[in-house]
């Protein structure tokens, strides 16, 4: 390495990086320096190994990075607005307040790493981004906002807390896995699949969304996946309470419910069918729903309520009712019901429908 001090000015860091790749090669590696307030010069930063630099103040807007991994860097204040970021990797780094709206991306990762917005003024630094995968592994997010993007993001082993992507558009997707999330709303969004395993996420929300495929599996949510504009399929595994109201959906799969499910609740609009296996729930509601087929198998609920609903098929078999069951004013052209048992003193009511449930003797 030619220079011996650690704080660069502009000159000296393209000097830097042009020395190191002649001398390393295809990759330059570039350790133990600081840079702070200038701007990049050059377009292109691509082919190098940042380890340990301190990036402050520093605007790199419009510039293209290529093949780059900073490693145990940190970022304050950093400008990468309307960049193109390609096969570019954070790993164990520190961003701060770093601005990447209208950026590029392709091939994007973070592992390890803490991406923080402090300053109002930039906590809508991510948005409008346009790119094909983006990655997130053992990382933490605080007051980040990837507004009216295009991309695929991927949570993998991280910590969200205010992170919103109302918007996002067509092409994109979310894919959560082993993430604890708080205040996170991905509301009005366009997506071709929102995916949620052994995560827990609280106090958030994902209104007025289209979605291809929504799968949870082996996770908490304490808000409720309804109030869509409408779901291709709803697939639910042991994740405790759903709720499916307002929104168009086609197929709905719910299994494995655990023992502290409060309830399962579909309303408001048409679906073509629901599949319920082995659930223990408190309720189990289709109010004034509509729908071509439903069956509820190897289910043990307080309350199973049908009312004000047109079901096609309605399929039970092994149900145990405990306290209430209600389907007035409801319509079902076809009933296949098949050992089925209530608990004493069961609450029943069906005025005004066109079949009866009865329990098997």
């Amino acid at each position: 390495m030619a220079f011996f001090k650690s704080t660069l000015n502009v000159d000296e860091f393209y000097q830097l990086i042009d020395e190191e790749t002649k001398s390393n090669g295809t990759t330059a590696q570039v350790n133990n320096i600081e840079i702070l307030d200038f701007t990049l010069t050059e377009k292109n930063i691509e082919n190098i190994h940042f380890s340990n630099t301190s990036w402050t103040n520093i605007n790199a807007e419009n510039k293209t990075f290529n093949n780059v991994v900073f490693q145990d860097c940190s970022f304050k204040n950093v400008n990468f607005r309307n960049s193109t970021l390609i096969n570019v990797v954070f790993k164990n780094c520190d961003l701060k307040n770093v601005v990447l709206n209208n950026s590029t991306i392709k091939n994007l990762r973070f592992e390890s790493s803490k991406l923080i917005s402090t300053d109002t003024n930039v906590k809508n630094s991510y948005r409008e981004l346009v790119a094909d995968k983006i990655k997130f592994d053992k990382s933490e997010l605080k007051n980040i906002n990837f507004f009216d993007s295009k991309a695929e993001f991927y949570f993998n082993n991280s910590k969200l807390d205010d992170v919103t992507g109302m918007g996002l558009k067509s092409g994109s997707a979310l894919y959560f896995n082993n993430v604890n999330a708080f205040d996170i709303d991905f509301s009005s969004s366009n997506l071709s699949t929102l995916e949620v395993k052994n995560s827990t996420i609280k106090n958030s929300k994902a209104n007025g969304c289209t979605i291809g495929t929504l799968l949870l599996e082996d996770s908490k949510l304490d808000f409720p996946i309804g109030f869509g504009k409408s779901y291709e399929t709803v697939i639910a595994k042991n994740a405790g309470s759903v709720l499916v109201a307002g929104t168009p959906t086609k197929k709905i799969n719910i299994s494995s419910c655990p023992k502290d499910t409060r309830v399962v609740s579909f309303g408001g609009d048409a679906f073509d069918s629901v599949e319920i296996e082995g659930c223990n729930a408190s309720e189990i509601k289709f109010y004034r729903s509509t729908g071509r087929y439903v069956s509820i198998e190897n289910a043990d609920v307080y309350m199973l309520d049908f009312s004000s609903s047109n079901i096609e098929h309605l399929k039970l078999n092994n149900v145990n009712i405990r306290t209430e069951l209600y389907y007035d004013n409801t319509n079902i052209k076809k009933l296949e019901a098949t050992n089925i048992s209530f608990e004493d003193g069961l609450e029943h009511t069906r005025e005004g429908s066109n079949i009866e449930i009865k329990a098997d003797k």
